[in-house]
Order: structure tokens, then sequence, then C-alpha cells
């Protein structure tokens, strides 16, 4: 049966936003720190190369910042895209000024973390910025015979930044795939019965008001559903059996529905079928056939019984959606016509044609 999507999960957004941020300015200190180092041990060897060093920083700092403003909260891939190509773009500045600066254009380590944070929402981004990543080892490829301590340099440089952000990069994937799981699992939990499955009554009902609300649907049914004679089956079989009695009857009604139909346990025996534009012919068609299945579909019963058959009855209230609906009226006029069910002998199907009238469509 069809559920409407689940709230968007607002607190993992959060949480991937601030470690957006740290790494984005981590990855600005890193290289800055670097800067000034190099120009600190040699003053005056790298001048040249200072302001497009400087500035491939700036583009992670930029990237940091815009994600405060509202707009850019969400483009966390793009932002982390645009600051990886920028500083390549800077470096390919310095490689220009002083080819044997390549050791400096190290913003291509960055690529691996931002890579994997990307992944989760365009594998296009993900594959520029790998393509990004290669660019410096390729021009480096081309150089005319660099000094073997260059390439050392290089190598030292390549591996401490990509290990570092490799490991970020799988820290990052783990706590978004531990929070997804959890937010699954805690959105499963409070939207569902925990006997049967099906929806609990909270979610039904606040499924119930959205279509309702909804005025492109012509016309819904609710069928409200009881077991028969439950209280003497738990009271002569036991609790147990009577919760294999509730998952069976859960696991019958929901076979025999459509996706777009909707099931919600509402009290101990008592389940609720929303069926979305559906005609009251349409409506009776389902809960006979609802009835029948669950009434041919002999019960085995657990033990201290075991052995024993039990044979399960419905009675059944169905209720057509009128224009000024809320769920509270129309789950009322349901209930009125499964109270109806039970006074008629239970195990049959009472409707309402229409506002003031009543009928049994189907009894055994």
């Amino acid at each position: 049966m069809s559920e409407q999507r689940q709230p968007s999960n607002d607190g993992m957004h959060r949480r991937t936003l601030v470690l957006f941020r740290v790494i984005e300015f981590a990855a600005a200190a890193y290289m800055l720190a670097f800067v000034f180092w190099d120009n600190w041990l040699l003053p005056g060897a790298w001048q040249q190369t200072l302001s497009w060093r400087v500035a491939g920083a700036f583009g992670f700092v930029l990237a940091g910042a815009l994600s405060f403003i509202p707009s850019f909260t969400n483009r966390q891939a793009e932002l982390g895209a645009l600051s990886i190509w920028w500083g390549l773009f800077a470096m390919c500045q310095v490689f220009v000024l002083l080819p044997n600066g390549f050791i400096m254009g190290l913003p291509g380590v960055y690529m691996f973390g931002f890579a994997i944070l990307v992944y989760s929402t365009s594998r296009r981004l993900l594959w520029a910025n790998i393509l990004g990543f290669l660019l410096w080892p390729t021009l480096a490829l081309f150089q005319a015979n660099p000094e073997p301590e260059v390439w050392i340099q290089y190598a030292v440089f390549l591996l401490c930044g990509a290990s570092m952000l490799l490991i970020l990069g799988d820290l990052l994937i783990r706590r978004l795939r531990k929070d997804s799981h959890y937010q699954a699992k805690l959105s499963h939990l409070a939207f569902t019965d925990g006997l049967t499955g099906v929806l609990n009554r909270r979610r039904f009902f606040q499924l119930l008001n959205q279509q309702l609300q909804n005025r492109s649907n012509p016309s819904m049914a609710l069928l409200a559903i009881d077991i028969d004679h439950f209280k003497s089956i738990n009271d002569r079989h036991g609790h147990l059996t009577g919760d294999v009695a509730i998952q069976t009857s859960a696991t019958i009604i929901a076979a025999q529905l459509r996706p777009s139909d909707v099931i919600g346990r509402t009290g101990g025996e008592e389940f609720a079928v929303m069926l979305p534009q559906c005609s009251l012919d349409n409506a009776k068609a389902v809960a006979e056939r609802i009835r029948q299945a669950i009434a041919n579909t002999p019960l085995v019963l657990p033990k201290p019984s075991e052995g024993e058959v039990l044979h399960l009855t419905l009675s059944i209230g169905i209720a057509i959606s009128h224009a000024d609906d809320n769920s509270e009226s129309l789950m009322h006029r349901a209930d009125q016509q499964l109270y109806a069910a039970k006074h008629s002998g239970r195990n049959c199907v009472r409707y309402a044609e229409s506002a003031h009238t009543e009928t049994l469509f189907s009894e055994t």
C-alpha cells in the first residue's frame, strides 16, 4: 500500500552541512599553512606565486562562507566542486609562473574528500572532480625531468593530503549511512504498528486528512473493519492466539488492496482501510473480497492450542467521503456502519447508499 513520502531529514541535513563547512575551511587552512610555511622557510623563493596560491585557498573559504546563506545551503555539491575547480585554476597559474612549483598545486588532494561528498548528490560531479584530480599528475608527467627531491616532496604531500581526506570522506560516508539508517528506523517505528507492520492510528489519520484535503480526488471510500468475537478468542485461546489473529487479518486485508490503498490498525482488533478515488460499488467489491478471504482462511493456532483450527470472520462498515468531510466525520460514519454490521449478525458488510439509508450488503 502506498505511503506518502516521509518528512525530510532536517537533522541529517544540518549535520552534513556542518561537515561540508569543516572540509571547506580545513582545505583552505591546509593550503594557507603550506603557503606561509614555504615563504617563511625560503623568503622570496616563491614570492611570484604567492598571490595565486592564496587565491586558490580563497575558493574554499568562499564556498564555506556561501553555505551559510539560506539559498546556498542545499547546493553543497556545486559549491564543493566549484571550489575545487577554482583551486585547480589557481594552481595552473602557479605552474605557468614556476614549472617546478607544481608541488604546491595540491588542491587536487581535496578531490577525494569532495568527490565522496558529491557522490551522494551527483555522479557527474563526482567524475568531474576525479578527472580534475588527475590534472596535476598528468601535467607533472610532461615536465622536463624535475629534480628527484621535487618528486619525493610531491609524493609525500600528495600521500598525506589524500590520506587525510580519504579518512575524512570515509567518516562522512559512515556517518551519513548511520544517520540514514537510524532515521529510517525511527520513521518506521513512529508510523507503523509494532504487531502488524501496517500504519498505526496516528499516521493513518494523518494520511486520511491529507487525502480529504486533496480536492482533486472526486471521492474516497473508508472501510472500518473489526474482527468478530475477538474477546472470546482471547479468553478461550489466550493473548498469543489473539495476536496471531490480528497479524493474520492484517496480512490478508493488505493482500486484497491496490497499491494506492492504505491500511492502518486503529484499535486492538480494529482496522481501517482508505480507498482513494473509489466509488461505492468498487468499495463494496473490495470489502466483500476482504470478508471472504478472511472467512476462507483457517487460522492454525499456536501453542498451547497447537493443532486447533480457528475460522475468523470480519464485520465491515463503508462510508463514502463528502466534500465537507474531515477524518473524524468520515470515520464516524464508517463506524456507524460497522456497528450496524455487528448488530446484523456479524460477518457482513454494511454501507450507506445515502446519508439516510443503510444497506446490508452480504451476510453468511
